[in-house]
C-alpha cells in the first residue's frame, strides 16, 4: 500500500512538473514581445506599439516634449542628433495648445514620433533576436538582448524590463548607437552641417514648411 501511494505521489509530481514546463519561456516571451512591436509598427499603429515600452524610455520621451516646450536654442544644441531631432519633430507637429496643457502624455509622444519616414520596414523586418540573456538585479528582472538582421553576424544591444508581469523594451542602449550613427553620417563626407541635415529632415518627415520659429521654445511662441 505504501509503495502504491508514493507512486500515485511520484506520478502527480511529475503531471504537475510537466504542466508547469509546458508554458512558454521567459526568452519565448521577450521574442514575441518583440514580434509584437514589430508588427505594430507594420500596422502603422503607434498607439499600439508604445504599450510594449517600458516606463523608463516613455520618460526619456516626456522630457523631450518638456524640451520642445520651454528649452532655448542654446539647451537644444547642445542635445545628441536624434534628440534634437524629436523636439524639433514635436514643435513642428504638435498642437501648441497640447504640448502646453499636459494633455500629451509621454505614451503618445513617443506613438506620434514612430512616423513610416522615421522607419526602414526593410530593416526592421529582417531583425531578430540574437542572444537573450536574464538577470535579476534588487530592482527587478531584466534582459540584455542582442537584435541583428537574419542570417548575419551583425548585432547590436537593447534591453528589456519586466514590468508588471509584462516584458518592456527599453530602448536607451540602441537610442545611443542611433545617435553615434546619426554622428557619423555628418562627420564623414556629408555636404550639410548637423542642423542642415535636420531641417532635410523635418522637411521630408513634415512635408509641410519649417516653422520660422522652429528653435523657439513653443512657451514662448506669440
Amino acid at each position: 500500500m505504501k509503495n502504491s501511494l508514493l507512486l500515485n505521489s511520484l506520478v502527480c509530481c511529475l503531471f504537475l512538473i510537466g504542466l508547469t514546463s509546458c508554458g512558454p519561456s521567459e526568452e519565448d516571451i521577450i521574442k514575441d514581445t518583440f514580434t509584437a512591436y514589430q508588427i505594430a509598427l507594420f500596422e502603422g499603429n503607434g498607439t499600439k506599439a508604445a504599450e510594449f515600452i517600458d516606463q523608463k524610455t516613455l520618460d526619456f520621451y516626456g522630457k523631450l516634449g518638456d524640451m520642445a516646450l520651454d528649452a532655448d536654442s542654446a539647451r537644444v544644441s547642445r542635445l545628441s542628433f536624434y534628440n534634437k531631432l524629436i523636439v524639433l519633430y514635436l514643435r513642428q507637429e504638435m498642437p501648441a495648445r497640447q504640448l502646453m496643457d499636459g494633455s500629451i502624455k509621454p505614451k503618445k509622444i513617443y506613438a506620434n514620433t514612430l512616423r513610416k519616414e522615421f522607419l526602414d520596414f526593410e530593416a526592421l523586418a529582417s531583425l531578430e533576436l540574437k542572444i537573450i540573456k536574464i538577470r535579476k538585479k534588487a530592482t527587478g528582472r531584466y534582459a540584455d538582448v542582442w537584435l541583428g538582421p537574419k542570417g548575419t553576424d551583425e548585432k547590436f544591444p537593447v534591453k528589456f524590463k519586466l514590468e508588471n508581469d509584462h516584458w518592456k523594451i527599453n530602448f536607451a542602449t540602441m537610442l545611443n548607437s542611433l545617435n553615434r550613427n546619426f554622428r557619423y553620417q555628418v562627420d564623414t563626407g556629408n555636404d550639410f552641417s548637423e542642423d542642415e541635415l535636420l531641417i532635410l529632415i523635418l522637411e521630408e518627415v513634415s512635408e509641410k514648411t519649417i516653422r520660422e520659429d522652429i528653435w523657439l521654445p513653443v512657451s514662448k511662441r506669440g
